[in-house]
């Protein structure tokens, strides 16, 4: 049965949100998700300057977007995303100064070297989907998605990809018929990130997945990929 979302409104996010959005992260996606909860960088200063820089890129985008309460005003969930460029994503991952988030979500690029059928201009990438404790079970997440997933086909993208850090989001990448192209087992990587990953019980699985749109041929790797 459809959710009633009328008492939200949704709009388009800009660089002059960032002090917002940084600290709406701050409270309600670092503490929550179980990948950064594994590594212990609960923070945007722990993330570091490059989480800072990917947000301000996603708000700068035009391709970001924020529900808010129509009464209240609160932000009651986020759907950030950006051109994605695997050059760059690789180049991060393998930089010693960046997070152990980065490194370990690069591991999911380890068995990919291109998109078929998918110019360098041509992916969305969702960098972040988070929703608001206040908010939850509402379906918010769904609709952010979905909004964020018709958003690449008007504006004439051939895929979208995203990093799925929870299960929730692959469950919502999954209900979208999203393809899983990758995956990481967090129990694999404990000795060489140092993570824990008995404090995220069943969440200890990441992956990439993606959509095509339609007219654009399958990856040649569509094999799902373990590590």
């Amino acid at each position: 049965m459809p959710r009633d979302f009328t008492d939200f409104e949704f709009n388009f996010l800009t660089s002059d949100d960032s002090e917002e959005i940084i600290k709406f992260l701050d409270e309600q996606l670092a503490p929550r998700v179980p990948l950064i909860k594994a590594t212990g960088e609960t923070s945007a200063s722990l993330l570091g300057k490059i989480y800072m820089r990917d947000v301000l890129n996603c708000l700068e985008s035009g391709l970001s977007f924020a529900a808010r309460h129509k009464t209240t005003k609160t932000i009651a969930g986020v759907a950030l995303s950006e051109i994605f460029s695997l050059e760059e994503t690789l180049k991060v991952a393998a930089m010693k100064n960046t997070s152990k988030m980065n490194q370990i979500l690069g591991k999911l690029y380890d068995n990919i070297t291109h998109f078929d059928g998918v110019d360098a201009q041509g992916m969305l990438h969702l960098y972040v989907l988070c929703t608001h404790q206040d908010y939850a079970n509402l379906g918010l997440g769904s609709c952010l998605f979905q909004k964020t997933l018709e958003l690449g086909k008007e504006r004439g993208f051939q895929a979208m990809n995203v990093e799925a850090a929870n299960s929730l989001t692959a469950r919502i990448g999954d209900r979208f018929e999203f393809e899983t192209l990758a995956m990481v087992d967090l129990t694999t990587l404990e000795e060489e990130f140092g993570i824990n990953t008995s404090i995220i019980p069943g969440e200890t699985i990441i992956k990439l997945m993606m959509k095509r749109f339609p007219g654009n041929i399958s990856i040649s790797n569509t094999s799902p990929q373990s590590h």
